[in-house]
């Protein structure tokens, strides 16, 4: 919401709002008109939430298993990537690259939660 203010102080206009409440709000005080405009927004974050909570209530147990199945199929991607590292000719003629591959390998199952 962009308010635009002259010189003395008052509203000129208030853009983004419904007309119905451009005239209102251009008739009060200041901070009259800030703090309803805080109330008015507040109430509409309220139902806005209601909204939310209503929709996760509705499609949680869908958006929980959407969540799992993505994160398990990350952690394929993940032990997949470093089955193929772990089978490079290099891998496993070089000690200090395994080291490090084994450290960068402990790090991201550790951030992944994947248990190996």
């Amino acid at each position: 919401m962009k308010l635009k203010i002259v010189s003395d102080g008052k509203v000129d206009s208030i853009r983004n709002m419904a007309p119905e409440m451009n005239d209102r709000i251009c008739k009060m005080d200041n901070g009259y008109m800030l703090a309803t405009i805080i109330r008015e927004l507040q109430a509409q974050l309220d139902t806005d939430q209601e909204k939310v909570d209503a929709l996760i209530e509705q499609h949680g147990g869908e958006l929980k298993q959407l969540i799992e199945q993505a994160t398990e199929k990350r952690n394929r991607i993940i032990k997949r990537i470093f089955e193929e590292i772990e089978n490079f000719g290099w891998y496993k003629r070089l000690p200090y690259v395994r080291a490090s591959v084994q450290a960068l390998k402990q790090k991201a199952y550790k951030e992944c939660g994947i248990d190996g």
